[in-house]
């Protein structure tokens, strides 16, 4: 398989940005048939090491899973796309604990797992399946909302230094779920 990063995580991070790219400027007259070969054969190819990189309910999955959906949308490929949801299924039942804290229960992992996991989502829901929807997602935002300090950070736990709310998020769930705790966020943001 081809490579371009030194570390898988990194691979799935730059794979998941370029087929974005890709399926945002596929349809532009500048590709030839050509160069949607060569495209299309490059994102079969590097999609080989996120497949390799089986990480159970790691946050790191999460990003492994954002790629392989990103390529198997792209190349309508029914095994990625089987492989991508599956892991990501497995991820909100286990990975989102009931409390709503993901399971490495870090503020830092929690926002980085669950905004690769919504952007995974967005990608599924413009394809017609539904996965913004489940109530575990909206719960682990809404949950963390009590973590909060005065200020709105969260505190620094784990190996989590503070952080904020992330809003892009926030916005996306709430454009989906229309849920009126988050839009009380956003309208005191």
């Amino acid at each position: 398989a081809l490579r371009v990063q030194w570390q898988a995580l990194s691979e799935s991070g730059w794979l998941a940005a370029v087929a974005r790219a890709y399926d945002l400027t596929a349809a532009s007259a500048a590709y030839s048939e050509a160069d949607h070969r060569i495209v299309r054969e490059m994102l079969a190819s590097v999609v080989q090491v996120s497949l390799r990189s089986d990480e159970g309910i790691s946050n790191r999955q999460v990003h492994h899973n954002e790629a392989i959906a990103a390529v198997g949308l792209i190349l309508q490929d029914e095994f990625l796309l089987r492989h991508a949801l599956g892991s990501l299924h497995y991820q909100i039942r286990h990975a989102i604990l009931g409390d709503g804290m993901w399971w490495e229960c870090s503020p830092g992992y929690h926002f980085y797992a669950l905004s690769h996991l919504l952007q995974c989502a967005a990608m599924f829901e413009r394809s017609g399946i539904g996965l913004l929807q489940d109530p575990k997602l909206l719960h682990s935002y809404k949950a963390m909302l009590q973590y909060r300090w005065p200020d709105g950070t969260f505190p620094a736990t784990n190996d989590s230094g503070p952080r904020r709310l992330p809003l892009a998020d926030v916005e996306r769930l709430h454009a989906v779920t229309r849920d009126p705790v988050l839009a009380h966020v956003l309208q005191k943001a």
